[in-house]
């Protein structure tokens, strides 16, 4: 029996028992009495427990409802973002001539994409993720994910800062007025080999408005140093904690 089917119940039976002594006052009070207060008790009883349930299951509608509306405010945002800052296309630039390979297959070098300026708000959060430090050290990526975005919303503002965006080389962590910004947990010597690889591809995106946040759990400075000048080589800012 569930608990509004047992809140009803003793409702009911309490209504029962209540009409029962109205009834029988005239030929029994003492009967009288036992069934009008009894049925009172599980009135009151009843009532009570309907009464919680539907206050507890309407906390939990405005709470999904919450839940919803900043989903959509969050998928609102992101598609703001992206319409307000596109990938742009690498203008081509001249370059040398086509060279003929062996088999006769004419071949054009790659000429590098032309630099894109970095977002006004880049030093900015620069100087945020250096003198942020984590409440703890947690076990997963998406614990540091959720603590550093709501203090990026605190300082950038709600609207300017989205969770796990889409982008056509993948998903970023976070993303900030237009700045992509990458975590990954270094839990042991090899598992950020892939990172540099990773990010590769998110720069196409965002160009040099690309930062990674590094939350080292090794020790291993001589690791770490030699990732930040890496991924410094590649154009982007690293901040280890």
């Amino acid at each position: 029996m569930t608990t509004q089917r047992f809140g009803l119940s003793l409702l009911l039976t309490g209504v029962v028992l209540f009409f029962a002594g109205i009834f029988l006052s005239p030929a029994n009070i003492y009967a009288a009495d036992a069934f009008f207060y009894l049925g009172l008790l599980l009135i009151v009883i009843g009532g009570i427990i309907l009464w919680q349930l539907n206050k507890t299951s309407q906390a939990i509608a405005a709470q999904e409802a919450q839940r919803n509306y900043f989903r959509r405010q969050q998928v609102m945002a992101a598609q703001a973002q992206q319409v307000q800052n596109p990938p742009q296309p690498s203008p081509s630039a001249p370059g040398p001539p086509s060279t003929a390979s062996a088999g006769g297959v004419v071949s054009q070098p790659a000429t590098p994409p032309v630099p894109r300026p970095r977002v006004p708000q880049f030093a900015r959060l620069s100087i945020f993720l250096e003198r942020y430090r984590p409440s703890d050290r947690f076990g997963r990526e998406r614990e540091y994910e959720i603590e550093l975005a709501q203090a990026l919303r605190n300082e950038f503002g709600r609207l300017n800062v989205q969770r796990q965006v889409p982008i056509p080389q993948g998903t970023v962590d976070i993303q900030v007025c237009g700045i992509g910004i990458e975590l990954k947990i270094a839990g042991s010597a090899g598992s950020v080999q892939r990172l540099p690889d990773q990010v590769a591809g998110y720069q196409q995106h965002y160009g040099p408005n690309l930062m990674v946040v590094v939350f080292d759990d090794t020790g291993d400075a001589d690791g770490m140093a030699s990732l930040k000048r890496r991924l410094s080589t590649q154009g982007i800012q690293v901040f280890v904690k």
